[in-house]
């Protein structure tokens, strides 16, 4: 509705609080208009009350319309995300996790107030009966997380520096140029089972060629909080060396780094594919989606790794894309929805679907996460 209220105040929920709890969501009703502003900051006030938080602080966003009260821009919301919930002398960013259900929300707006802060996710909810098992994807990360405020360092070895060797480009959406040369990329949390890759490319010096011998040549290091042990861990820099043989000779393939190659690629080539949509071209983005999956269909059985899982959820998600491309309307009611939640589950490297196949499939689930989806979708609706 227009005006925001808390219909259950943040506390420690007991046995007895039970059935009080389920009367008063049972007692809530829509009103016709979505405020999400006043929403937001009446979360971040209930969280900043809470005595003694935990380490992993989260909020849920489920909304089925549009912001049409209070701050309604784009930007404004994002930034009052961002005030409310970033860090403050005395705790960490509290994340916040957005499912946008049905077909008549903003996903844009929705994906972007997802990312005000680190840790954040946007869900698509097809069907009211995928409510559950997307809350359940989602909870089921966020009970186990490992470490937060993950950052890695990528820079050139001093010897390679020397012989003028430089970081071309670092193949993530977070990562930021220092000034000394080097990448920091700010990764944000780590569910338990959870990894991440980063492809980086480098010049390389011609004159190694002749030494025949292994050189320093990158060094990275990773920092976060532990939040099991509860301490910060500031990683030693770990040094690796190229050899360059003197002859013509190719390397084999590193098969791990071709498939996260191919995986940065399928990121960018979606998000064309998305601008080509959201122009009214369908046509043209169908044909490049038809033809990129029989590419990618060629490229995997070169590898033989046709039957690797990441290439199978490769080739269903372009299929379930171009499903989302077959007309206008189911553009803009599943297409366009589909993109964004895609591009955050490559992106990110994390399973963020709300349906519980899709979760059960993915090959970013870890195991709380498939089982809390499972628990709550088998779970009794509230009535």
């Amino acid at each position: 509705g227009s005006d925001t209220n808390i219909a259950i105040p943040a506390r420690k929920l007991g046995i007895v609080d039970k059935e009080s709890i389920l009367s008063k969501i049972r007692r809530i009703s829509t009103r016709g208009s979505t405020n999400l502003s006043g929403g937001i900051g009446l979360a971040a006030q209930e969280m900043q009350a809470v005595e003694l938080p935990h380490e992993v602080r989260t909020i849920f966003l489920l909304t089925d319309g549009r912001a049409n009260v209070g701050v309604s821009s784009k930007n404004g919301i994002v930034s009052l995300a961002k005030g409310c919930l970033g860090s403050s002398n005395e705790n960490r960013p509290i994340s916040i996790h957005c499912f946008g259900y049905g077909a008549d929300h903003d996903e844009e707006m929705l994906r972007d107030i997802s990312q005000a802060t680190e840790g954040g996710t946007y869900c698509f909810v097809e069907q009211d009966s995928d409510v559950s098992s997307a809350f359940g994807n989602a909870l089921g990360g966020i009970i186990s997380v490992v470490a937060q405020n993950v950052s890695v360092s990528i820079n050139i070895a001093n010897e390679a520096k020397e012989h003028g060797i430089t970081i071309n480009h670092v193949k993530h959406n977070k990562a930021v140029k220092q000034s000394d040369g080097s990448y920091l990329v700010k990764i944000g949390d780590f569910y338990a089972e959870e990894s991440r890759d980063i492809l980086f490319e480098t010049t390389l010096c011609s004159q190694w060629k002749e030494t025949n011998t292994a050189l320093p040549h990158v060094m990275v290091s990773v920092s976060y909080l532990d939040t099991i042990n509860k301490k910060l861990v500031i990683g030693h820099q770990i040094t690796k060396y190229i050899e360059r043989a003197a002859g013509n000779e190719v390397s084999d393939t590193n098969k791990h780094v071709a498939l996260q190659s191919i995986r940065v690629k399928m990121v960018e080539f979606v998000s064309m594919v998305k601008e080509i949509a959201k122009n009214n071209k369908l046509d043209e983005a169908r044909t490049s989606v038809v033809e990129y999956k029989q590419n990618l269909e060629v490229e995997a059985e070169q590898m033989d790794e046709s039957s690797n899982p990441l290439i199978v959820q490769f080739l269903a998600e372009l299929n379930n894309i171009l499903s989302g491309l077959a007309s206008n309307n189911q553009y803009r009611t599943y297409g366009s929805k589909y993109m964004n939640m895609q591009l955050e589950t490559q992106m990110q490297q994390r399973c963020v679907y709300g349906d519980g196949r899709g979760v059960a499939s993915s090959v970013y689930a870890n195991t709380s996460k498939k089982k809390w989806a499972m628990k709550l979708s088998n779970a009794k609706s509230i009535k």
